[in-house]
C-alpha cells in the first residue's frame, strides 16, 4: 500500500507501465477484494474496512 498516495509522482510515473499497472491492480485488490478488471482475488493484508 506504499504506492496508494505515490500513484501520480514521477517516481511512479518513472515506472514501466508493466509495474505501474502491477501496483494499481494490486492496490485495488487489497481495497476492494478485485482487481481493475473486477475480477475477485485474494487479499494479501487485512481488510481496511472501507
Amino acid at each position: 500500500m506504499a504506492w496508494g498516495g505515490l500513484h501520480e509522482t514521477n517516481s511512479f510515473n518513472s515506472l514501466s507501465a508493466t509495474d505501474q499497472s502491477r501496483i494499481l491492480n494490486r492496490n485495488a485488490i487489497e481495497l476492494t477484494g478485485k482487481n481493475l478488471n473486477n475480477v475477485t482475488k485474494a487479499q494479501k493484508g487485512k481488510d481496511p474496512g472501507c
